[in-house]
């Protein structure tokens, strides 16, 4: 019994369906510093251009 549990321990923890695989060419670039008012809480990504992201907005718990 203690080999199976051992077996299936070491299976589960080096099986190779949980390797991850390594992402390539990632880019993250930084914008300027996003402020809005402090009851409003951005809900959804509409879309974006060149000139960045539009969101949209609702307002927030007590406004």
């Amino acid at each position: 019994m203690n080999r199976f549990l051992l077996f299936s321990f070491l299976f589960y923890a080096f099986s190779p369906v949980h390797a991850q695989e390594k992402t390539q060419n990632i880019e993250i670039r930084y914008g300027n510093v996003f402020k809005n008012d402090e009851r409003e809480i951005p809900t959804d990504i509409i879309g974006h251009d060149k000139n960045g992201y539009y969101l949209l907005y609702s307002g927030g718990r007590f406004g």
